[in-house]
């Protein structure tokens, strides 16, 4: 990570960020127009799991494109975002672990108030592989959207 020079003239706050939400809307606009004509996306309006999958990764992909025109726009390279993991490795453990005994508890307490009935259990493993994939695209576009 450089340090940003001082004699440097830094861009406008403004003008980075409208730069950065016009690259992020024409492409979230452009995309699911493309996806259509090329067969990927029979219908902009389904929310079938590979429909909400492909929409996701192409945020994500609107959100990466954005931030490194804006980046290079301020002289910066991309790893000035930090994204990092090295490191890391027990923040990302330590995370996880409390952001699953947070919905324990609460599914706990929601169940104990009847709020919740539990009517029967179905695992669909390829279902939990997909609802991964999709919050790990949705933490990633997050983090790299508000850093």
């Amino acid at each position: 990570m450089q340090p940003h020079k001082e004699n440097e003239k830094a861009s406008p706050i403004w003008l980075c960020l409208s730069i950065f939400f016009i690259i992020f809307i024409l492409i979230n606009f452009l995309a699911p127009i493309l996806f259509q004509t090329i067969g990927l996306l029979k219908d902009a309006h389904t929310n079938s799991i590979e429909s909400v999958l492909l929409m996701q990764i192409t945020m994500l992909t609107s959100v990466v494109i954005a931030a490194i025109i804006s980046l290079r726009i301020e002289g910066k390279p991309f790893s000035d975002l930090g994204l990092s993991f090295s490191g890391h490795s027990k923040d990302l453990f330590y995370g996880m672990t409390i952001a699953i005994v947070i919905y324990v508890i609460g599914f706990g307490i929601l169940l104990l108030m009847g709020a919740v009935k539990v009517t029967s259990w179905n695992f669909n493993p390829l279902g939990l592989i997909y609802s991964l994939f999709f919050y790990i695209l949705v933490s990633l576009t997050e983090e790299i959207m508000v850093r």
